[in-house]
């Protein structure tokens, strides 16, 4: 199975976030494609970095052990700095999804 044909992925339209459901979180995760995604949050476009970050958000607020494991805490800090604001409240929302649960 891969991840764009696991339950509980959005895959049509527009995407604003990849995972839509618990069950689409925990697909990416048992697909071992957090760190993926947090490289992505190096490289991609902010639009891009947007949705990684929602995606990134359902992720994390039931298993975040496999973003600790990726970097995810020093990547998430360097956006704090980023000039969107959409950004910077997404990666911070990130972080407490890791710390806080």
């Amino acid at each position: 199975m891969t991840p764009m044909t696991m339950p509980g992925l959005c895959h049509t339209g527009p995407w604003r976030v990849l995972v839509i459901t618990v069950n689409g979180a925990q697909g990416i995760v048992s697909a071992n494609l957090i760190g993926k995604l947090v490289e992505k949050l190096k490289t991609e476009t902010d639009e891009i970095k947007e949705i990684v970050l929602d995606t990134l958000h359902y992720c994390m607020r039931s298993i975040p052990t496999q973003a600790l494991g990726a970097g995810a805490i020093e990547v998430l800090t360097t956006m704090l700095g980023h000039k969107s604001w959409e950004i910077r409240g997404k990666s911070a929302r990130d972080i407490m999804d890791i710390t806080f649960l």
